[in-house]
Order: structure tokens, then C-alpha cells, then sequence
């Protein structure tokens, strides 16, 4: 019983790492927007193909555990986040992307809506989606 407990008690103390962003103090839009490049080599033994950047990884059938080929890629990076916040400051809407998305080849944008309720805690219900799907 004492395990349960402490397994319970650590999993609360790590939940505030998990909260959302404090929310803006004044009203309107903010955010962000970057503009970027990057290279570098791509082996991988699930990824065939990334419409996106038009990278073509191969569709050859793997029959062993080696390393894969190695393929040079450069693509560009465009990494935004708009949000207007309302006059209530309670409530936020928001479009953008996640850099560290781009860093698994994950080109997705979301759509959500932020609110904040008082001595509850805040809630995002988001819409995903994404323009180049990967095979």
C-alpha cells in the first residue's frame, strides 16, 4: 500500500511540468514567426518517403539489422505562432507549429483555444492537422 502511495504522490508532484502557459496579461494578438534552413543526413529504417521536402528514402524491403543508406537533405524552416487573446484574459485563440516538430519531420499545425478557469486550472481543446504526410 505504501508503494501505491508513493507512486501516486510522485506522479501529482510531476504533473505541474505537464501545466500550459500562463496566460498573456493583455489582451490582442502575439506570437512569433521564424524563418530558417537546415541540413544534415537522414537514415532511417521506418521513414520512406517525405513529401514535404521531396525526400525519397527508398522503398527497398530491409532483410537484416544493418544501418540504412544515409540521404542528404537541406530544407526550409518555417516556424510560427499567432494568438489573439481576449479582453477577458481568460481566453486565447492559437495557429501555429513546434520547431521541435520539424526535428522529427513532423510538419503539423494546430488550432486551439485556451481557457482559463478560475481555481480550476487552465484547458486547450486543438484541432491537428498536417500538409505533408510522410510514408
Amino acid at each position: 500500500m505504501k508503494k501505491i502511495a508513493a507512486t501516486v504522490a510522485l506522479a501529482l508532484l510531476g504533473s505541474p511540468a505537464l501545466a500550459l502557459d500562463k496566460m498573456p496579461d493583455q489582451p490582442g494578438l502575439s506570437g512569433f514567426f521564424n524563418v530558417s534552413a537546415g541540413a544534415g543526413e537522414i537514415e532511417s529504417n521506418f521513414l520512406a518517403r517525405l513529401s514535404g521536402i521531396d525526400l525519397d528514402l527508398g522503398d527497398k524491403t530491409l532483410d537484416d539489422f544493418d544501418s540504412p543508406d544515409g540521404e542528404d537533405i537541406a530544407t526550409a524552416l518555417l516556424n510560427l505562432t499567432l494568438n489573439y487573446t481576449f479582453s477577458n484574459l481568460k481566453t486565447q485563440v492559437s495557429l501555429g507549429n513546434d520547431l521541435s516538430d520539424f526535428l522529427q519531420f513532423d510538419r503539423s499545425t494546430v488550432l486551439s483555444v485556451r481557457h482559463d478557469l478560475d481555481g480550476i486550472g487552465r484547458f486547450q481543446l486543438g484541432l491537428m492537422s498536417s500538409a505533408f504526410p510522410s510514408t
